[in-house]
């Protein structure tokens, strides 16, 4: 039973796979602190239910149709909404985690976390505190380091969202000669033969 005088924690689930889904759902309502708000099995989904409502915690798989939880992330935070985010990774990649960090979340669990962990984690990244699992940080201080600089980056994020290039431009305040230099060295620079080849290789290896 929730104790009236404790804060409660108001919590978003977001997991496609309906099993888990529930499990956590379940899981977090029996904390006597936390209650389930809203629950969904798209990241889109979710992330227009946050938009729309308060809540405090948004715990998102990053493999949701839809968008992934760190897009969606990211997308809560240029919006301005002060949900923080736990994303739970079921893969657990390096370059996952590199981008999360960019976002910023302040959470960061694999899968195979253990109910009170994650319990805990809802509580520290509430209060404001990151929590990023121990194993999956020390193998991204091990991954190749990103070769790119903050303007080729910022230029191929454009990319991979299909602005064309005097768009990406304007929204930079760049020419669009000097975009198209910049996508050249970050092509040159990733080994891709062209700006979609050098977009796929950033976002695998986490760098956008």
């Amino acid at each position: 039973m929730k104790d009236p005088r404790e804060p409660v924690i108001r919590v978003v689930v977001a997991e496609d796979e309906g099993l888990i889904r529930d499990a956590l759902t379940t899981l977090l309502d029996l904390e006597p602190d936390m209650t389930v708000v809203s629950v969904h099995e798209r990241g889109d989904d979710a992330e227009n239910w946050l938009l729309a409502h308060e809540a405090d915690v948004a715990v998102l798989d990053n493999h949701l149709p839809g968008r992934t939880g760190i897009e969606v992330a990211g997308r809560l935070r240029r919006a301005g909404v002060r949900a923080a985010v736990v994303i739970l990774s079921g893969s657990a990649r390096p370059q996952d985690l590199r981008l999360a960090l960019a976002v910023p979340v302040l959470g960061f669990c694999s899968k195979g976390v253990s109910g009170s962990q994650l319990a805990q984690t809802i509580r520290s990244v509430y209060a404001g505190q990151r929590y990023i699992d121990p194993d999956l940080a020390a193998a991204a201080l091990a991954a190749q380091q990103n070769p790119l600089r903050d303007k080729e980056i910022a230029v191929l994020r454009l990319v991979a969202e299909g602005l064309p290039t005097d768009r990406i431009a304007a929204q930079l305040h760049l020419s669009p000669g000097t975009v198209r230099n910049y996508v050249s060295s970050a092509c040159s620079k990733i080994g891709g033969a062209n700006k979609i080849a050098a977009v796929r290789t950033a976002r695998q290896e986490g760098w956008i």
